[in-house]
């Protein structure tokens, strides 16, 4: 067995693996070239050998990473196939091109005849190989394991709206598995027709094409049709960029906020309902809504509507900025500062908390 040395980087990787690797050949130059290789950052060897041409080498294919054979193994090519890991390498090294029957069932051929600095040159190609198909597991199970451990829904999309990715939470959401999700549009995950689409409030279609015509980062609220109902996201999405600078696709995070709309529409109207002239803050006593008694109070010209508070006040203006109008007003029509300052006091603190969600 070769190992790293207590000095090299591989013992830092964070997987390691022990790579076996099977010799069914009796080229002395090919096994001194595996057996001088160097393993790689994160990879232990493991190094066997089977001369005899009628040995039963099936077990030994078994449990290998790497099957090298000559000539004389081709025939057995199907039945260790059969007998080895999925992910198995075949590769050929001899004089002579092997049948092409058997070209299928390899993953390399290595055509001699070789010298030591070739076969030196086969082995490390072969062994970076393995390392980076590695690393692409890795960075997988990586990727899936984050984005599968939030509660939003995480999804990938290639530039004409096909799924390339997904998480658990969005299957779950939308009652299909990941296997019937990914490579498929907007119109088959959320059981929905173009036409339905197209009269209803969606706009997730729209704002992917938004996000890849701007090229940057967007934030939105969208309203989509799942089995449980009409829900609203509110959704982040970026484009994806290939390596000559072109949009690819998207990636999207979608927050239901369903519930925090409904807690929001009822908090409204608690504050319709109170008989002062009410304005709510954030932790930062910023104005984020406020009731009609108040629009009156400050003689606004128009009933505001939420959608329009939002957009009126995106820039949430200090307290400090209406103090004063305010004590004024209230001095006016009779209502007392200090007590409508003590429910400000007090409704701040209760839609903080949605403010924040």
């Amino acid at each position: 067995m070769v190992i790293p040395p207590p000095d090299d980087p591989a013992r830092n990787a964070m997987y390691h693996h022990t790579l076996h690797i099977l010799l069914l050949s009796s080229a002395p130059l090919l096994e001194a070239s595996l057996r001088a290789a160097a393993p790689r950052p994160g990879f232990a060897h493991i190094f066997s050998t089977g001369q005899n041409p009628e040995s039963d080498t099936l077990a030994q294919c078994a449990g290998a990473d790497i099957v090298l054979l000559d000539a004389s193994r081709l025939e057995h090519l199907p039945a260790m196939r059969r007998a080895a890991r999925p992910d198995a390498l075949f590769i050929f090294a001899g004089d002579a091109q092997p049948e092409a029957e058997s070209l299928p069932l390899l993953d390399d051929v290595w055509l001699g005849p070789a010298s030591a600095g070739l076969y030196d040159f086969h082995v490390a190609r072969l062994l970076d190989a393995v390392r980076q198909r590695r690393d692409h597991d890795l960075t997988n199970l990586h990727l899936n394991t984050v984005i599968d451990l939030t509660t939003d829904l995480v999804w990938f999309k290639d530039a004409k709206g096909a799924h390339v990715k997904v998480n658990e939470a969005f299957c779950r959401l939308v009652g299909k598995s990941r296997e019937a999700v990914e490579g498929r549009g907007h119109y088959f995950i959320w059981d929905i027709e173009p036409e339905e689409y197209a009269q209803g409030e969606f706009v997730c279609l729209e704002t992917d094409q938004i996000v890849m015509n701007s090229r940057e980062v967007g934030v939105f609220d969208e309203v989509v049709k799942a089995p449980q109902g009409m829900r609203q996201f509110r959704t982040r999405k970026a484009p994806l960029f290939n390596a000559d600078g072109r949009v690819m696709g998207t990636v999207g995070i979608a927050r239901d906020v369903t519930d925090i709309a409904n807690m929001t529409a009822e908090l409204d109207l608690v504050l319709q309902s109170i008989p002062y002239a009410v304005m709510l803050l954030d932790a930062d006593r910023r104005i984020v809504n406020f009731n009609e008694r108040f629009r009156r109070l400050l003689a606004l010209p128009i009933r505001i509507t939420s959608s329009a508070k939002s957009a009126r006040f995106s820039a949430r203006r200090p307290l400090s900025d209406w103090a004063l109008p305010v004590r004024e007003s209230t001095s006016k029509c009779g209502q007392p500062w200090m007590d409508m300052r003590a429910l400000l006091i007090c409704m701040r603190r209760i839609f903080s908390t949605y403010s924040t969600m």
